[in-house]
């Protein structure tokens, strides 16, 4: 599942489904209404955006505010491996449809900034900096693949650094729409984990 979000009347509970990347609605269980039954969950098709392959939409977050649930996606490039591909969108759905336009769109091939700092050197000062920079990439489907995109912080711990970007979350405050993008990397890495290839690494 991706975000999860509740109506402002707290009668609904709206989730994304990560796998078939679909929207559900589930009704919220209370004294008036304690059972429910799956008949009662309803699913919706998300919206593919103009220019954007239907393998390539990734949806996620979730935002409600006045009554309108919003839904955030990207779209990954995986099928171009083109950074110029890279997108973010948010759509309204009115708890029956999607709006044919997105209400927010915007590129994500833009200057990010270090995803790895070493000690004494932070900024990416050193002459490796390349190999930390934080922009977003394309998506890639497969361990190996990730690894051969890989950039390296350290070649001798084997520090894989490939942002993938996500719009995992969407929240409103004083007006603003406000957007969360999280690293998709984050989610196939960790600190210490061993290679889920099993091959002893």
């Amino acid at each position: 599942l991706g975000d999860i979000e509740i109506t402002e009347d707290e009668k609904n509970l709206y989730t994304v489904n990560l796998n078939d990347k679909m929207l559900y609605r589930v009704p919220v269980v209370n004294a008036a209404t304690p059972t429910f039954t799956a008949t009662d969950i309803d699913r919706f098709s998300m919206p593919t955006p103009s220019g954007c392959a239907t393998a390539d939409v990734r949806p996620f977050g979730l935002g409600v505010q006045d009554g309108t649930l919003y839904a955030g996606m990207v779209c990954t490039a995986q099928s171009t491996q083109l950074a110029g591909d890279l997108h973010a969108y948010v759509y309204s759905f009115n708890g029956t449809s999607f709006g044919q336009q997105p209400v927010l769109d915007f590129p994500l091939n833009y200057t990010r900034g270090c995803a790895d700092q070493v000690p004494n050197n932070p900024g990416c000062s050193d002459p490796n900096s390349a190999n930390k920079k934080a922009d977003w990439n394309p998506w890639v489907s497969t361990f190996e693949g990730l690894l051969v995109k890989s950039r390296t912080a350290n070649l001798n711990t084997r520090v894989p650094i490939y942002p993938q970007p996500q719009l995992s979350d969407i929240e409103f405050a004083s007006g603003y729409m406000i957007v969360g993008l999280r690293d998709r990397n984050g989610d196939m890495f960790g600190n210490g984990t061993g290679d889920p290839r099993d091959n002893g690494n």
